[in-house]
């Protein structure tokens, strides 16, 4: 992990961004190739604190893809932001 610093309000509040590169994968149903459509769903949370301790919240409104390579196999056709809860499962 690399180092980061945490900015700590005098409410309490402290946001630590930590730089993460993650990779992911997808299973993928292919009964109806090639006219199949695929979804891949990712949650962010924690496994080490509930929703009492730590709130995973969205920063920006908007999923920046500037550093998505595209694929001769894949479009990404949208994207989506949802933080219905604090991080509890």
């Amino acid at each position: 992990m690399m180092p980061a610093l945490a900015i700590v309000r005098s409410t309490g509040d402290v946001f630590w961004p930590v730089p993460t590169k993650l990779q992911s994968s997808c299973k993928i149903d292919v009964t109806y190739f090639p006219f199949d459509q695929q979804m891949c769903l990712l949650k962010f949370g924690t496994w080490t604190y509930d929703g009492f301790k730590v709130n995973v919240t969205k920063l920006r409104d908007n999923i920046d893809t500037n550093t998505y390579v595209p694929n001769g196999e894949w479009e990404l056709i949208k994207t989506e932001k949802d933080c219905p809860n604090p991080f509890t499962q």
